[in-house]
């Protein structure tokens, strides 16, 4: 699964907080109010587009059955996407939306964009076999129409036949606690959860992940602070505020924005945290 990893996150508000004054400037001095509404509209559904997030639809063949699928497909996004509230929880747009997880409409194969369509071949005949043994007599044709609950159950199964490490594992933990919290199933999302820190501090032992300590503490605390744990997850979020995401085959200039943008979210978890015990 794809993995958020030095993007320029950002990036597009700083347009946002040059333009403000000016558009402020601007506003003041039209006389007619007409015209300032007009103005605001058309500033509006500017910011409305630039910031927007765009789907279309595609036909994509499914590898199981040879299905041809009409799925949902990205046109267009931007880095604004790292700043929704789901990073938080370290999940990211498109996981978010719906349209991400695709169902075949006829052997019922599930997988997230992106690796829909990647399945090794070697794989075909378990995946047919774990699929046959299930019931989907009541779901309907249009993926969109089935709960990413039920969807994410069958995902599991095939991504448990296809075979993952435990990043990406990690990664369709949190997925899965997002959209179950979604669906108020949140013992169903505590598990998932559970399981996502228990593969993040499992990835902290390996010697390859020295550099990323920082951001596997912070997902880490994330997942306590979702499960409940605000004193495991304060601890987890001042052990990586020490810390220094590093990798050597990224420049400085990405390391410093990546650097900035893990400290912002940790400020915001340590400041809750701390704001809510002087309250209780």
């Amino acid at each position: 699964m794809q993995t958020f990893y030095l993007q320029s996150p950002r990036s597009p508000f700083c347009l946002v907080d040059s333009a403000a004054s000016a558009i402020l400037v601007f506003l003041r001095s039209l006389r007619n109010m007409k015209f300032r509404i007009l103005f605001l509209f058309i500033i509006g559904s500017f910011f409305c587009q630039i910031f927007a997030t765009t789907w279309g639809l595609g036909d994509i063949t499914c590898p199981i059955c040879d299905t041809v699928n009409s799925f949902y497909v990205v046109f267009s996004y931007g880095s604004y996407i790292y700043q929704w509230e789901s990073k938080y929880q370290f999940v990211f747009w498109p996981m978010t939306d719906p349209q991400s997880l695709y169902c075949c409409k006829n052997c019922r194969f599930t997988c997230f964009m992106g690796e829909f369509e990647a399945v090794p071949e070697d794989k075909h005949e378990k995946i047919r076999s774990t699929l046959d043994s299930l019931d989907f007599s009541d779901w309907p044709e249009d993926y969109l129409q089935i709960p990413m609950s039920d969807r994410l159950m069958v995902a599991e199964k095939m991504y448990t036949v296809i075979g993952q490490d435990d990043e990406s594992w990690c990664h369709f933990y949190r997925i899965k606690g997002y959209h179950l919290q979604a669906e108020e199933k949140l013992d169903e999302a505590k598990a998932a959860r559970l399981h996502a820190l228990e593969l993040v501090q499992k990835m902290m032992e390996y010697k390859i992940n020295k550099g990323r300590l920082k951001e596997l503490y912070l997902i880490s605390g994330a997942m306590k602070y979702y499960t409940d744990d605000k004193e495991g997850a304060l601890q987890d979020f001042k052990k990586a505020q020490k810390l220094t995401f590093k990798n050597d085959k990224v420049d400085e200039v990405q390391l410093k924005q990546y650097n900035d943008y893990l400290n912002g979210l940790l400020e915001d978890y340590v400041t809750k945290i701390e704001i809510s015990a002087l309250s209780a």
